[in-house]
């Protein structure tokens, strides 16, 4: 017979386990897509925000403003985001197969090594897009939701939709959602479902929510009610040096390629980008509605909310437009964190969507993994000091494109190192360097003029951080040149 006291004490061990679960924060990461830093912070014309929720929340938020990708394009960032890597260590490159897409992520089994998979004590729920290609026809015969996932709604046959005519895979079961009203905008929907499983999970276990809205992503579809929104709005890349660069003799074969920008297309780019900030009210409504439903459930001090784009997007600087290239508009965004402990300020220290996986298990008390390349930024919400790379790795491998965009120069293989003060790129032929201090707008490429030492250097570093992994990659990161 077991002692009465024993029985007792392992009654209380029991129900004690629960509680200290209960007890962790919850974790709710917002991702837009294809969004620019200005169209975050900006304000249009009127002086008016063009986030104005996000604006309002700003002052309690530590703003990281040198978060930069390892790899900026949808897939391969994504799949940064859930797996703490950098794209030559999870092989995604790209955003279709064979390089990428949701079945290389599979195949590849980084479902296991991705953050749901790691936060057994969290329920962890997906509310929209989760990786390119997911739901067609290249990733049949593979699982449809991956390891780690409790609720399940993920944006299916991405390709084919539009932000009123679109899928779902909810838990396994394919859903058309289509009409002409709000009621059925692809944004509102998943709004009402990340508030849904706030209402119904928050303060009752931990939450993990990815909350993926495909805004403002093209086809820059706003919704009715912000269609019109920004059609007057003075198209502000315009106003940058760098906006349809006269003189491109400097950059690299691909972008030397590239013609200038006829009035007609200026005025079409124009167009869109205006649709593109209209799209991005609904996000702002969808994350003032996560805010206020968290609020009322009494857990907004008990939870981690980060925001971030998956990557950045360049709107005619050198003549560019879309994502992927070695720009500052393309690899580096800003990133608010809002949370228990968190200090609000800016915070200038390079930080990456790589960052969040180490970030994630450490809030839940876990070790990081060692197949980690990030590391975590609980000391940074604090507003600490701790040691930091001051350097970090930008690759670009992937050898198509499948979204409209100039195959030239998403087809050339290169790698970039950056810190807050230059960026050195590194092309087969060729590279380019820009002093971000003196050159923001990466107008003068000064490589030809540097010192044949620190390229060595430089060239050394970037070879090394290309094969690098785990706590190589962070010492190589903080490692003086």
């Amino acid at each position: 017979m077991i002692p009465k006291l024993l029985v007792a004490a392992l009654a209380v061990l029991l129900l004690a386990l629960p509680a200290q679960a209960a007890s962790l924060p919850n974790i709710i990461v917002i991702m837009s897509d294809d969004q620019t830093r200005e169209s975050i912070t900006g304000r249009d014309s009127t002086g008016n925000p063009f986030m104005p929720f996000v604006a309002s929340k700003a002052g309690q938020a530590r703003r990281f403003v040198n978060t930069y990708y390892a790899q900026s394009v949808c897939c391969p960032s994504r799949t940064s985001m859930l797996t703490g890597m950098y794209p030559h260590n999870h092989g995604v490159v790209n955003n279709q197969m064979p390089q990428g897409g949701y079945a290389r992520y599979m195949l590849n089994g980084l479902d296991a090594k991705s953050w749901p998979a790691l936060l057994t004590d969290h329920f962890t729920a997906v509310v929209g897009k989760f990786l390119n290609k997911y739901g067609d026809a290249e990733s049949a015969g593979l699982p449809v939701i991956p390891a780690g996932w409790d609720d399940w709604f993920a944006l299916a046959k991405l390709n084919r939709s539009d932000y009123y005519h679109w899928f779902a895979n909810i838990n396994g079961v394919i859903r058309k959602y289509e009409g002409t009203n709000d009621s059925k905008y692809q944004t509102n929907i998943i709004h009402d479902r990340a508030k849904r499983l706030i209402r119904q999970k928050a303060g009752v276990e931990p939450l993990a929510m990815l909350v993926a809205p495909f805004a403002p992503h093209s086809p820059w579809q706003p919704a009715r009610r912000y269609e019109n929104a920004y059609a007057n709005e003075p198209f502000q890349p315009a106003n940058k040096p760098s906006f349809n660069e006269a003189d491109v003799s400097d950059k690299p074969l691909y972008a030397r390629d590239l013609p200038l920008l006829t009035e007609e297309e200026v005025i079409k780019w124009m167009g869109w980008w205006r649709r593109s900030l209209a799209t991005g009210r609904s996000l702002d409504d969808l994350i003032r509605g996560v805010w206020e439903e968290l609020s009322a459930r009494g857990q907004l001090a008990n939870t981690y909310i980060i925001f971030a784009p998956d990557n950045g997007y360049l709107w005619g600087e050198h003549r560019q437009k879309g994502k992927g290239n070695p720009y500052q508009e393309s690899i580096r965004t800003i990133m608010y964190v809002w949370g228990p402990g968190v200090v609000p300020g800016e915070d200038a220290n390079l930080v990456s969507n790589i960052d969040l996986l180490p970030t994630f298990v450490d809030i839940a008390g876990q070790p990081i993994p060692e197949w980690a390349d990030g590391r975590s930024l609980m000391p940074l919400f604090r507003g600490e000091t701790p040691p930091w790379r001051s350097m970090f790795l930008v690759q670009n491998k992937r050898m198509s494109d499948d979204e409209g965009n100039s195959e030239e120069g998403f087809g050339t293989l290169w790698a970039a190192l950056t810190t807050p003060e230059w960026t050195y790129t590194k092309y087969n032929t060729e590279a380019e360097y820009y002093d971000l201090v003196a050159d923001p707008f990466e107008l003068n490429n000064a490589a030809a003029s540097l010192d044949p030492a620190f390229v060595a250097a430089v060239d050394a570093r970037l070879k090394a951080l290309r094969v690098c992994v785990g706590a190589e990659c962070r010492s190589l990161e903080e490692a003086p040149l």
